[in-house]
């Protein structure tokens, strides 16, 4: 057995010390849970996505649509040249994803009339498509992590494709490689492997679709953000992306960001903008300094993205920053708010970034 601790004994002493410093810091968390919780709901936490909310629509024709969901889904065509053949469940959720993408934008004021909602038949693969790929001032690929590949998903993925699109600017929600099932899956890097040759080859057909004068936009997600490494790992082969968006990454398998092969539109190599996102609470959670199974956290100093949850790098507050973010993590966690890795769809803050 262990013998006690002898009263005065700089063995009871050390025992003392550090139940002290653990009542503190319960203390501590406790006490910011109960002094900032009302900041914290209001400008910090993010919850899992809930539906668009609506908004005062002028001028009848997206407020009839909102109100007449047979128009929204009235006309849904679906390509059939691609590399598989499309079950009927498949053409279903298909359709359902056009729908979803269409009521985004009417709940958003915007007549999918003039965002037109397609599924497109692009490198073989039929995706949702909010927006005219030929005539857009700005293409983003909507790249999604852990658990995507599962029925319906796409669904979400192109909900988030019309609260994003709008006139001049094109939303795909790629799905279009065969992603982990769960987190212990996504510690592999071969899913990343296989999904960086297909967004590869889709960003450079983009390039050539839209005559090299369209921006062209990628926001990976998550384990999206570690296929979006992948892909720009080629020196001699750089990924086509004029701005990235590294949003609730776990890594992107490159400690820095200029470690990324990136070639924006004017041809240039290393000159394309690098953006780390990371909510409050956000489980997928990588400490500065620790490299982790898919390398650094883009959200570290260290990285070198130009910014950081929207504001310059020098913004984050230093060592005094860390510590409030820790502190407001464990509030959140405490509180059991666990949801913000699925939360950024719903930030109006972070959309209005990538828009």
């Amino acid at each position: 057995g262990v013998a006690a601790a002898v009263p005065g004994s700089p063995v009871s002493s050390l025992a003392a010390g550090a139940t002290v410093a653990l009542q503190a810091a319960i203390a501590l968390v406790r006490t910011t849970d109960a002094a900032a919780g009302a900041a914290i709901d209001g400008c910090c936490a993010v919850d899992a996505a809930p539906p668009p909310t609506p908004v005062t629509i002028s001028a009848g024709a997206a407020a009839a649509l909102v109100a007449d969901p047979d128009a929204l889904a009235a006309e849904v065509a679906i390509p059939d040249t691609l590399q598989y053949t499309l079950t009927e469940a498949q053409r279903g959720q298909l359709q359902d994803a056009v729908v979803e993408a269409r009521t985004s934008l009417a709940l958003r004021g915007i007549d999918p009339g003039q965002v037109e909602v397609t599924v497109q038949n692009l490198n073989g693969t039929a995706l949702v498509v909010a927006g005219e790929l030929a005539t857009a001032d700005r293409v983003t690929t909507l790249v999604s992590g852990v658990g995507s590949s599962e029925p319906g998903k796409i669904t979400g993925t192109s909900s988030t494709a019309g609260r994003i699109a709008g006139p001049g600017h094109a939303v795909i929600a790629w799905h279009g490689y065969q992603a982990p099932t769960d987190a212990v899956r996504g510690a592999l890097p071969h899913h990343a492997q296989f999904g960086a040759q297909g967004l590869h080859e889709l960003q450079g057909n983009l390039r050539a679709t839209t005559g090299g004068t369209a921006e062209l936009q990628i926001v990976a997600h998550s384990y999206g953000s570690t296929v979006l490494g992948q892909a720009a790992s080629d020196q001699s082969a750089p990924l086509e992306a004029d701005v990235v968006h590294l949003v609730g990454s776990p890594g992107v398998g490159h400690d820095r960001a200029d470690d990324l092969q990136l070639r924006s539109r004017d041809g240039q190599v290393g000159q394309s903008g690098v953006h780390a996102w990371l909510s409050p609470g956000d489980l997928i959670n990588v400490p500065d300094g620790v490299g982790a199974i898919h390398g650094a956290s883009p959200m570290s100093r260290e990285f070198g993205a130009d910014t950081l949850n929207g504001a310059a790098p020098e913004d984050r507050g230093g060592a005094v920053g860390k510590v409030v973010d820790g502190v407001t993590d464990l509030g959140l966690w405490a509180r059991g708010e666990t949801s913000a890795h699925s939360g950024y769809w719903s930030d109006e803050l972070f959309l209005e970034k990538v828009r």
